[in-house]
């Protein structure tokens, strides 16, 4: 299992070696954990004066193991407090990974499992959000201190890890019904700063095309503009009771006008018009349907400039100053820069670094929540996608993170090479004869990293494979960034291979030779004594 691994330095091979239960306590031993486990070990060894090594292939692994975290924390980085935590589960990596063989194909140890959901859940936590953050830091306090328990009591790991992987559902749950209310609340304040314009923009166009008396200002501006806020948001701009407001707006101005030059039919049209407008200005005075004295005082006062267009008596008409409905929303640009709801980004704003979440991609805007759903940012989309190229937001992967970081430290690009690298030594030779018969049902290998065209979403999307974890039957695809996409049992998989639905853009051909390569490398520089 270990060969593939070990990269055993020539000048210790002839120390002799640590026995098991003396490497075992040592690793149990260490305490700075930001040294790699291999050093904090020997630190140990020189302060007591024991000459003893671990075996190369022990080496090699206990390298592999602080490769791992590097990858980890570089590709897929945490707040720094989180990062020096979780460094303490080094050496319970290091044991685990001595000994249990499930430990070398990513995704499938417990220890992986809980790590990656751990990512998951504190891919946004920051130091300064107080209470908010309470869950994630419990979390992590308590895996690692359950974790190096069972270091010393021979504990159960897989139920350790069943624990918190099921501690960070629970936290994610209530992360997300606290951003679905945010999200509400973002989409109704948005809904109402739609209405505002489309109701502006309505009574705007009238004003534009009829002069008024002075004493409808106050109506327009205030009352009815208002109702007409609330006709939109209870109705819609496509209902039969929006187009009568739109229609009632032009009348109530047109009712104004003077019938001194209007023809007999016209002016009969008018009187038809004024018999029946103050019926409609009561009935779609919706703002002030529950204050009776207004609404009379409001009906009232139209009423009086329409007995005074009928007697001809003349009304001083001007045009009214337009309804200021402040800024429209900037159109969203055709292109969003990757942004996609769900999508984390480490946020430049003003002096601030903050962890946020894509919760809103609507109407042009964006809505950024922390950890846990609250509200943190808005803006345009366009500013957004600005600050995605320039720098000022990076996205932050996401997704198996710590069993990704496992096969990348291994130099491991596919799950089939990661099979044969792991293989036990004595099945090598018959295993590599001849390859496994496809199976008609089986996922087809893939390299990771190839890229794929699902047409099964509308836009179609373009994902990369990141993991394929056949103990699971489970397929992960990120985007670009490494943000998670999408992820498919291999019966969904396959179901749309069946239809036609994916298409492999590209792959790389010489996958298989590279990694025949590294191994064999890798075994000439073990030398003959391979174990």
């Amino acid at each position: 299992m270990t060969r593939s691994f070990a990269v055993p330095e020539q000048s210790n091979m002839q120390q002799p070696a640590l026995e098991w239960d003396e490497l075992l306590g040592y690793l149990r031993e260490i305490e700075d954990f930001n040294k790699p486990p291999l050093d904090a070990l020997l630190a140990q060894t020189e302060v007591v004066g024991d000459p003893s090594m671990p075996k190369p292939a022990e080496c090699a692994v206990l390298r592999w193991i602080d490769r791992i975290f590097q990858e980890w924390e570089q590709s897929f980085p945490l707040e720094w407090e989180l990062t020096y935590k979780l460094r303490a589960l080094k050496p319970a990596m290091a044991i685990a990974s001595l000994s249990e063989e499930p430990f070398f194909r990513p995704g499938q140890h417990p220890l992986h499992q809980m790590m990656d959901a751990i990512h998951d859940v504190a891919i946004g936590w920051q130091g300064d959000l107080g209470r908010a953050g309470q869950p994630v830091i419990a979390l992590v306090d308590s895996a690692i201190s359950d974790v190096r328990a069972c270091l010393d009591q021979s504990g159960d790991v897989r139920g350790i890890a069943d624990r918190v992987i099921a501690d960070a559902a629970r936290i994610h749950a209530r992360a997300k019904k606290m951003t679905e209310r945010t999200v509400a609340a973002e989409q109704g304040r948005l809904r109402a700063a739609r209405a505002k314009t489309i109701a502006a923009d309505v009574i705007n166009e009238q004003l534009q095309r009829y002069p008024a008396p002075a004493a409808m200002n106050s109506l327009l501006h205030g009352p009815w503009y208002e109702s007409a806020q609330l006709t939109y948001l209870k109705f819609g701009d496509k209902s039969a009771q929006w187009r009568d407001f739109s229609d009632t707006t032009g009348q109530l101005l047109q009712a104004m006008q003077p019938t001194s030059e209007l023809g007999d039919e016209e002016r009969e049209q008018r009187q038809k018009l004024a018999t029946i407008l103050p019926a409609e200005l009561r009935r779609l005075l919706l703002s002030i349907q529950h204050e009776s004295d207004l609404l009379q005082q409001e009906t009232t006062a139209f009423e009086y400039l329409l007995q005074r267009v009928a007697q001809n008596q003349p009304l001083e008409l001007s045009y009214l100053l337009p309804i200021a409905s402040g800024t429209t929303s900037a159109p969203a640009p055709a292109d969003a820069a990757g942004a996609n709801v769900g999508q984390w980004y480490e946020v430049c704003q003003d002096s601030d670094v903050l962890r946020l979440q894509v919760a809103m991609l609507e109407a042009g805007e964006v809505l950024l929540c922390n950890t846990s759903g609250a509200r943190a940012l808005s803006m345009p989309l366009a500013e957004f996608t600005t600050k995605i190229r320039s720098g000022d937001a990076q996205p932050l992967a996401t997704g198996a993170t710590f069993s990704r970081a496992a096969a990348a430290a291994a130099g491991v690009d596919s799950d089939e090479a990661l099979a044969k690298l792991s293989a036990p030594s004595t099945s090598q030779s018959a295993s590599s004869s001849a390859p496994a018969p496809a199976d008609g049902d089986s996922v087809p290998d893939l390299p990771i990293g190839t890229w794929l065209g699902f047409h099964d979403t509308d836009p179609p999307m373009l994902a990369k494979l990141a993991l394929h974890d056949k103990v699971q039957s489970l397929l992960i695809f990120v985007n670009r960034q490494g943000i998670e996409l999408r992820r498919l049992r291999e019966d969904e998989y396959l179901a749309l291979i069946q239809a036609g639905q994916v298409d492999i853009m590209e792959a790389r051909n010489n996958f298989r030779e590279q990694v025949e390569r590294a191994r064999t490398q890798m075994q000439q520089d073990q030398g003959p004594e391979g174990l």
